[in-house]
């Protein structure tokens, strides 16, 4: 092919390509954030660096930085805190076995109490053992139980800054007040009530709105995934908490959630049917010209 039937070629062709991978450049940016977020190996962690992740997404101008900006973190970042995690892991592995964890089992450690236990069995297991000073047992019920706490402080509109506030205080105040507290049921109840007083406290005390809930940009979240966001953060509050919450909680301990909410089981059962039809019908009537 003669020369300048290539350069032609190439001419038309590339900024083609390049616009066309412009179009999707945010789509993309998110998904591939959301798949590295995956790999960390933790569905808290997960959650957490996926959505710290698309905040900062939202800051960054343009459509293909944003998503050099996605690849660099999963190149980089992801692999960076898996070997973090894996460090802690041991560290506590190390732990558990200089603190008075005898030898013994098929892997060299007695189990602990709350080992093998899943849903409010484990929960209530770690808070008994929490309570008696296992400092394990604690950083066990923490890792488990502060999605509950985030997520009904964002279900009340805060952003993500203030929210990790109020989670933080919620959890320090509940060292200090849960010697009343017997199981997993009063537990739950304990940090939902507790994270909706002090999420509230912490609006009240915001004359600028700096604490309300981060609003997406749309080079962050675009078509349907943005339609969604804004739909979602449209529901009443309830709403948000039911179906934020109903995620974090086992199959089998939904009327746990049930307890803490103050509903029935089929009261729990048609909450959610509701919000979902709310949640629909918001979807269907998101108008992304006229949206804040």
């Amino acid at each position: 092919m003669a020369d300048w039937a290539v350069f032609l070629l190439l001419g038309l062709l590339v900024p083609l390509i390049v616009n066309e991978i412009g179009e999707v450049a945010g789509w993309l940016a998110i998904r591939v954030l959301t798949w590295g977020a995956r790999r960390l190996g933790s569905i808290q962690a997960a959650e957490r660096y996926s959505e710290e992740w698309s905040a900062d997404l939202e800051r960054i101008p343009g459509k293909l930085t944003k998503l050099g900006y996605a690849l660099s973190t999963v190149a980089l970042s992801v692999p960076q805190l898996r070997r973090q995690f894996r460090r802690q892991r041991k560290k506590r592995e190390r732990l558990a076995s200089q603190h008075g964890v005898a030898r013994g089992g098929a892997n060299g450690l007695r189990p602990r109490s709350w080992d093998g236990l899943v849903g409010t069995a484990r929960t209530t297991a770690c808070l008994i053992e929490a309570k008696s000073g296992s400092r394990l047992a604690l950083d066990a019920l923490v890792a488990d139980l502060v999605p509950i706490t985030w997520h009904v402080a964002r279900a009340q509109h805060l952003s993500r800054d203030t929210a990790e506030d109020v989670v933080q205080s919620v959890w320090l105040r509940l060292l200090r007040s849960w010697d009343g507290i017997t199981d997993a049921r009063e537990l739950a109840s304990w940090l939902i009530t507790n994270t909706r007083k002090e999420a509230r406290h912490a609006q009240s005390g915001d004359a600028d709105g700096s604490s309300r809930i981060d609003d997406p940009s749309t080079g962050a979240l675009v078509g349907e995934d943005l339609v969604r966001w804004y739909a979602f953060h449209s529901l009443p509050v309830r709403d948000q908490e039911i179906l934020r919450l109903e995620r974090v909680f086992e199959a089998g301990d939904l009327h746990v959630l049930a307890a803490a909410l103050e509903l029935s089981s089929d009261g729990f059962a048609s909450a959610k049917k509701e919000a979902l039809q709310a949640l629909r019908a918001l979807i269907d009537q998101v108008d992304l010209d006229k949206a804040p």
